[in-house]
């Protein structure tokens, strides 16, 4: 069986402010999240347990991706509208969510920011239809987007292919791992930590994952 790492590393990233996952696959849930944090995407990640986690960043969610996942429980409308008041997207569909409805505050916002033809401040609210009903959601399960017609076994239509010619970075590139000097991108495994700052303070992070590693494609860079 494939080990999958949890998203557990996140508490400890006390400055980032945007995280984007989407299609990379986690073990466990949601765990306590930077205070910094303002923009979580974490779209089809294996996610299980429930979401109260999402209010414990100082800063405030602004956007919250979490389709197609397996989230469970009810939204904590209270500790939500304290934390994220100003939330712009809120994406839960495919998920197990009970006996729970969109909060209030979620839909006065909706409902004072897309009265005019500005789409670009726009608030998007998705979720099931269990979750939609009565409710002011602006998209109802598949509608927005992804195609989840199991919420407990949810899966994109076509997960995103990588467009030849623009990768990041050849294997044949070389960062400095903590403990092992300069190492070459094709040779790093889960749980290297990489300098990722090296000014008046060197910083490491961990490797949790490698979202879009191809081994077999080739392409061109800039030299």
């Amino acid at each position: 069986e494939d080990y999958l790492p949890s998203l557990d590393f996140l508490s400890d990233m006390g400055t980032v402010q945007f995280i984007e996952f989407d299609y990379t696959e986690f073990s466990g849930g949601i765990p306590e999240l930077p205070d910094s944090l303002t923009d979580f995407s974490c779209i089809f990640c294996n996610l299980s347990g429930n979401i109260d986690n999402l209010t414990t960043s100082e800063a405030g969610l602004s956007t919250i991706y979490l389709s197609g996942n397996f989230l469970t429980g009810a939204i904590p409308a209270i500790a939500m509208q304290e934390a994220n008041p100003g939330i712009t997207v809120f994406q839960v569909e495919g998920n197990d969510l009970w006996e729970t409805t969109i909060p209030e505050y979620m839909c006065t916002r909706a409902d004072a920011f897309n009265m005019d033809d500005d789409e670009e401040n726009d608030i998007t609210i998705g979720a099931d239809v269990n979750v939609c009903e009565n409710s002011c959601c602006t998209c109802v399960s598949s509608d927005c987007g992804w195609e989840v017609d199991d919420p407990l076994s949810p899966a994109p239509t076509e997960a995103p292919a990588p467009v030849v010619g623009g990768f990041c970075f050849s294997g044949s590139n070389t960062v400095h791992v903590q403990g092992s000097g300069l190492v070459k991108m094709a040779d790093l495994s889960i749980g290297d930590k990489v300098m990722v700052r090296n000014d008046y303070d060197k910083l490491y992070e961990s490797i949790y994952s490698f979202g879009h590693k191809e081994d077999n494609v080739s392409t061109e860079y800039l030299r």
